[in-house]
C-alpha cells in the first residue's frame, strides 16, 4: 500500500490489476505485484511477498460485498487471474519477521549480565 498518505483511499479491483486512488493521486499495481489473496474473519488481504521491506498488503474489508454471491464472484475473478488463496488457516504460513523477539531477547540479557557486573564492582 502506498505509503504517501494516511485516510481513505478507493481501491478499484478490474481486469489489469488493482488501482489504489486518494485524492487526484492514484497508483496502479499489476496482478504480478499482488498475487495472493489471504483471509482474515472480516477482510481480504492481497498481498505482495516479493518485495525488499516485506510484505506488503492491500486490505480489503469483508463489509464492501452486499452479499455471498458477489464475494464468491470476488474470489472467482481473482483466481482467475492467477491469485493465489491463502486462506483463514493459511495465514499463519505467511513468512514472518522473527528478528524483532530476538533483538528484544538480547536486549533483557544484555540488562541482566550489565545488572550483575554493576553490583559485582559495587558491592
Amino acid at each position: 500500500m502506498p505509503s504517501d498518505g494516511i485516510g481513505r483511499w478507493e481501491i478499484s479491483i478490474g481486469v489489469n490489476g488493482i488501482r489504489m486512488k486518494r485524492g487526484l493521486a492514484f497508483t496502479e499495481y499489476s496482478w504480478e505485484d499482488y498475487n495472493c489473496l489471504a483471509e482474515t474473519e472480516d477482510t481480504f488481504f492481497f498481498l505482495n511477498t516479493e518485495t525488499a521491506r516485506g510484505i506488503e498488503c492491500i486490505p480489503v474489508p469483508k463489509w464492501v460485498f452486499k452479499d455471498l454471491g458477489e464475494m464468491d464472484a470476488f474470489l472467482n475473478f481473482c483466481r482467475d487471474k492467477g491469485v493465489k488463496w491463502a486462506g483463514l488457516d493459511k495465514t499463519a504460513d505467511l513468512p514472518k519477521n522473527d528478528r524483532m523477539f530476538y533483538i528484544l531477547l538480547f536486549m533483557v540479557l544484555l540488562a541482566v549480565m550489565i545488572s550483575g557486573i554493576i553490583r559485582a564492582v559495587y558491592l
